[in-house]
């Protein structure tokens, strides 16, 4: 498996090859922050642990502990608890992983400044690489498969729910609201109004039923349900909706609700 992660700050490529073990090349986020060297060619990370999934700057070792990389170092992250699937974002800015243990429940860890741990809170305002949390939180039951963006997340339930949670600036939790930094309403799982002086969404929100695969990118999210519908919403910047039209950057066609493109 091979994972590519980050921003033009921290451009970072990890890999696992057949036995296992654990490859890194390009520019971490301590190589921005301290004008390092780049590697330009595959290093092997130093480990006595074999390793089934990389993501981000993160990797999951068979035994699903969950570690993170800078540059050729490993520190474990996860003690005590047995995931088998990881999701994480790399950057300067927004570093942060999001795990599922072998009971289908979810945790997080990391950066939180956009509300992209869904524990319910934005503590981490001013950004910046400074874990949030030290530790892994446990976020939500039931979920089987999670995607992790720059500043946003998406999550799927034992019973194919769609959740959404993290910045919704440009529409791309998928609820309605494109406000900006507007006060915005925004509606839990039970129907309560949740009203909001930034516009982030800290805690999963059911977004829609029957979505068997997710895919989160930057300020924009992507969902295939159980018919083989592809469906998509947020920042329609450069096309990449895929519903027609290329504001090229511009902030005025957000797109707030999922749109359905292929039958």
């Amino acid at each position: 498996q091979v994972a590519y992660g980050g921003d033009s700050k921290a451009e970072t490529v990890l890999a696992i090859d057949t036995d296992g073990h654990l490859w890194t090349w390009g520019r971490d986020w301590t190589s921005y922050m301290s004008a390092s060297p780049i590697s330009t060619v595959p290093l092997q990370v130093t480990n006595n642990n074999r390793f089934k999934q990389v993501s981000g700057s993160y990797a999951l070792d068979v035994n699903g502990n969950v570690w993170e990389i800078s540059k050729t170092t490993l520190t474990q992250r996860s003690s005590g608890i047995s995931f088998k699937k990881i999701s994480a974002n790399n950057s300067a800015e927004d570093n942060y992983c999001l795990a599922i243990d072998n009971s289908n429940n979810l945790y997080s860890y990391g950066t939180n400044n956009n509300g992209q741990l869904g524990n319910g809170n934005t503590t981490d305002k001013n950004g910046g690489r400074q874990a949030n949390h030290t530790s892994f939180i446990k976020v939500k039951t039931g979920i089987k498969d999670v995607s992790a963006a720059g500043t946003h997340a998406l999550a799927i339930d034992t019973s194919n729910n769609l959740y959404a949670w993290g910045s919704c600036v440009l529409g791309e939790i998928g609820n309605g609201s494109q406000t900006g930094n507007d006060v915005q309403n925004l509606y839990d799982i039970t129907g309560s109004t949740i009203t909001y002086s930034t516009p982030t969404q800290s805690i999963p929100l059911k977004i829609k039923s029957g979505i068997s695969k997710i895919s989160a990118s930057n300020h924009i999210s992507f969902a295939i349900d159980t018919s083989g519908n592809l469906w998509s919403w947020g920042w329609k910047n450069n096309g990449c909706v895929g519903i027609g039209g290329d504001t090229n950057g511009t902030y005025g066609s957000r797109l707030g609700k999922e749109r359905r493109l292929l039958c």
